[in-house]
């Protein structure tokens, strides 16, 4: 039986690989490293459990897993990112069409403030709408037009 440097290779080794891996993946996220480290995790594991496991078939193991979990990891994070929906990025208006919100200070000339949570937005009254309305008047909002409300009375 050889002696060489691979032949030192004990489990607590891929372990070591395993947190390095992970490591990584932290400071340099890709959502590729992850697998590889949990590839190196299930070695140590296995050798853990077999401890005179040939050096070689430890590498045909890590590869084989590591090909494997890349490309199925692959294909489910592919499917969650294509689930995502990112039709209102940078858009954040867009999420308070249909709720009502409460004016601050009278709205006249057909613009205004609403008070959404604790921030206020400007508003202004949907074109169908021409009156002037009255402090604390719940506006329901109808559009978004760039950072302004689109307001209408709430019936």
């Amino acid at each position: 039986m050889e002696t060489g440097l691979f032949d030192a290779i004990v489990y607590w080794h891929w372990l070591a690989l395993a947190a390095a891996f992970v490591g990584l993946e932290i400071v340099v996220p890709g959502v590729f490293l992850i697998f590889l480290g949990i590839a190196s995790a299930t070695v140590g594991v296995v050798l853990l459990a077999i401890p005179d496991l040939d050096w070689r078939l430890q590498l045909v193991i890590f590869a084989g897993l590591a090909v494997a979990l890349i490309f199925i990891g692959r294909r489910v994070y592919g499917r969650m990112s294509e689930a995502e929906d990112h039709t209102s990025l940078n858009r954040r208006g867009d999420r308070f069409v249909g709720q009502s919100f409460p004016l601050v200070g009278a709205m006249t000339g057909g613009r205004g403030r609403v008070r959404v949570g604790d921030t206020d937005w400007l508003a202004r009254l949907a074109p169908d709408v021409s009156e002037d309305i009255a402090d604390g008047a719940i506006m329901r909002v109808v559009a978004v037009d760039g950072a302004t409300l689109v307001v209408e009375p709430r019936s």
